[in-house]
């Protein structure tokens, strides 16, 4: 199974509105066409729906984090079926599975696998499995990796 751990702030969206090329369902379409078969969405805005949660409020995390995807993915129903949350995503690359085909995409990508002492994976996979696009960049990057490494 192809799975796409991906982010959200800085990787799809820029300054929360989406990234030109990934506009319109692009993002959507991309992941479609690159033939990956689940999402795992690794974005903080888990930590807000987890918070809003202990403090009681009921929350459709996945409605929440579709909202937040800004038309970036276009079909509510193949995103329910298709996405889970981290569990954790202050520690989100703890969370990948190895033993799987997977595929990391996230702005902070060094980051989080420093923090979780996995440089050297980063370091091995950087532009293969993992791919750390550039903040302000329009996105066409990210369609390019997609294809390129999942078609």
């Amino acid at each position: 199974m192809k799975i796409l751990y991906f982010d959200i702030d800085g990787t799809i969206l820029r300054d929360s509105t989406p990234k030109p090329a990934l506009a319109d369902g692009a993002f959507e379409r991309a992941v479609q066409q690159a033939g990956l078969e689940q999402l795992v969405c690794v974005s903080n805005v888990i930590t807000t729906i987890q918070f809003m949660e202990e403090l009681g409020q009921e929350m459709d995390g996945l409605g929440v984090v579709y909202d937040v995807c800004r038309g970036t993915i276009q079909h509510p129903d193949w995103f329910r079926k298709m996405t889970t949350l981290v569990s954790d995503p202050e520690h989100r690359a703890r969370c990948i599975d190895f033993a799987a085909d997977w595929w990391y995409l996230d702005d902070m990508a060094r980051w989080y696998m420093e923090q979780d002492h996995l440089s050297e994976i980063y370091e091995e996979q950087l532009g293969m499995r993992i791919f750390a696009p550039n903040q302000n960049g329009d996105g066409s990057n990210v369609l390019n990796w997609l294809l390129k490494h999942n078609s």
